[in-house]
């Protein structure tokens, strides 16, 4: 089975790579670089892909107009993601399935929303017959879970703070799910 994994370079996508890996599945990764800067992210990415010898694509994406609008309604990250996925999949027809990470303590009701985005993205479309499907395979477990899968020397390649790489700040979104989900790096 040929996979795309939506590569963030957090924990649950790293997760996915090991889990694609384990299965005997051939993995592509594709990473969304935001105009506001997500160089750490790239870095983590690119350094995973290499260790798991998979082909990485960067979409770069100038999110100034979205984050100009109102967004709470939709969740930001899907926002990009779904539309990458939807474009990699019906474009290329190559790939069985995309794959993207959350973990048990997430928004679960999200799955089931990103999979009818989905496929109505791939509808919509000229090529009706596209028969990739989008899927998080790991979204029953927790993100503890999911990060006891990556590999022990993969661990500080994982991204644990939007503000600083190598010292987490503590106070960004990603070091505060962390912290709830009593997780340190």
């Amino acid at each position: 089975m040929k996979v795309l994994v939506l590569l963030s370079g957090g924990c649950e996508s790293t997760a996915l790579l090991q889990h694609g890996r384990d299965k005997g599945y051939e993995l592509h990764a594709v990473h969304a670089s935001f105009s506001n800067a997500t160089v750490q992210e790239i870095d983590s990415c690119r350094s995973l892909c290499k260790h798991y010898k998979i082909p990485f694509h960067v979409s770069k994406i100038d999110n100034t107009q979205f984050n100009k609008a109102n967004t709470k309604t939709i969740a930001f990250d899907i926002a990009y993601w779904l539309p990458i996925a939807a474009i990699c999949s019906i474009v290329s027809e190559e790939f069985d399935q995309v794959w993207f990470g959350i973990h048990s303590k997430d928004n679960l009701p999200l799955v089931g929303k990103v999979q009818v985005i989905f496929n109505l993205l791939k509808t919509m479309s000229y090529r009706h017959s596209c028969k990739t499907t989008i899927e998080a395979p790991l979204s029953n477990l927790t993100k503890k879970e999911q990060y006891d899968i990556v590999p022990k020397e993969l661990r500080s390649k994982i991204v644990y703070c939007w503000e600083n790489k190598n010292n987490p700040c503590g106070k960004c979104k990603k070091c505060v799910e962390w912290k709830e989900q009593g997780l340190s790096r």
